[in-house]
């Protein structure tokens, strides 16, 4: 038995779940493994994103349109509720697959071309 608590135990796993990991060397076994998990990520998050958002631009808002055919009001609100909620469940899947700190950091850079540099400041680099 450890003498650690559970809440101990528990932060302790939340701390290593979501720690940054160092980079396979590129093109070994491992490195594919890690690119493939996270092109997975991508893929489902950039589908789920426009799943969720879609009919709740249709049935909320009553507008209906495509990003290429238009109307203006469609593009806007795609732009304005897709990209929050990119983010949400690209962090949570990230989170879901151990690769939490690699998508916080694209998450954070994706934030910080989108907004002032006034109201995201990039993380410092160690």
């Amino acid at each position: 038995m450890s003498s650690q608590s559970p809440e101990g135990m528990e932060s302790t796993f939340l701390r290593r779940w979501t720690a940054a990991r160092p980079e396979p060397v590129r093109f070994s076994p491992a490195w594919w493994w890690v690119w493939t998990i996270r092109f997975i990520v991508f893929g489902i998050t950039g589908s789920s994103s426009v799943y969720f958002v879609r009919p709740f631009m249709r049935d909320s808002l009553g507008i209906e349109g495509t990003l290429i055919e238009g109307p203006w009001s469609y593009r806007i609100g795609s732009f304005v509720f897709v990209t929050p909620i990119y983010t949400v469940i690209l962090l949570s899947i990230g989170f879901a697959s151990g690769q939490f700190a690699f998508f916080a950091n694209v998450a954070r850079r994706m934030w910080c071309r989108i907004l002032p540099g006034i109201v995201a400041k990039p993380a410092k680099k160690a």
